[in-house]
């Protein structure tokens, strides 16, 4: 079975969270697909703290087994419940349930399910050759969320989002957390666009030809003026 038809699975899966009336935020790597084509091996949704067991029943009626939880005691508290279905013994997809938010822990900002739920919004979102509408992350908390995050494959989706929004609408988004880990995370990203692996990558990622010059030069100018701010 090939990485299409893994990527075609797990949007069969959302389609049928969202016919049966589940409700949810789709983050991650199909969140970014929403607005730049990029396949993935997992779904990534952040859930209400009341709906996980229906979330849990549901993902073990369709085959999935637990492989990790871990839980964070924040300002609310979260968990992350990781699941796994092989859909042939060398095809695993992936499904991480994202209980009460989003956190980073590099930053120790969060944001909550109903502050991602009041900042979302019914979206397309393809696979390989099918396509279903899902409630997705916004691209501003999006980027946010990714440029706390800091990681190469991070700052990719950023530039993939950043094609498709205004940037300035970050920021409300961006400002929370330890304040001086984000202008270090901040900084991590500003190195991160100079780089020649952020260029491999993103062509691996989105099938482009090349990273947008005009989104890494914006993108660059809006990291160096919130590290100013942070400052």
């Amino acid at each position: 079975m090939s990485f299409t038809n893994r990527s075609d699975a797990l949007i069969e899966l959302l389609e049928e969270l969202t016919q049966e009336g589940h409700e949810y935020v789709l983050v991650g790597g199909y969140a970014v697909s929403a607005f730049n084509a990029r396949f993935s091996t997992d779904l990534d949704i952040v859930v209400a703290p009341d709906s996980k067991a229906d979330f849990v029943e549901f993902l073990e009626q369709q085959g999935f087994e637990e492989t990790d939880s871990h839980a964070k005691e924040w300002f609310y508290d979260t968990e992350v419940i990781e699941y796994e279905k092989r859909l042939t013994p060398q095809q695993p997809i992936g499904f991480d349930l994202l209980v009460n938010g989003l956190g980073c822990r590099q930053t120790e900002a969060q944001w909550s399910f109903d502050y991602l739920y009041d900042h979302s919004h019914q979206q397309e979102v393809s696979g390989g050759i099918v396509t279903t509408t899902a409630r997705v992350i916004d691209g501003a908390v999006l980027v946010a969320a990714k440029l706390h995050s800091g990681r190469e494959t991070d700052l990719r989706d950023v530039l993939a989002v950043a094609e498709e929004i205004d940037l300035n609408a970050v920021t409300p988004h961006l400002r929370r957390g330890d304040d001086n880990a984000l202008r270090e995370q901040l900084e991590r990203g500003l190195d991160i666009l100079e780089s020649d692996e952020l260029k491999h990558g993103f062509r691996s990622d989105f099938g482009a030809s090349a990273v947008s010059e005009e989104t890494v030069t914006a993108l660059q100018e809006y990291l160096s003026a919130q590290i100013d701010q942070l400052s």
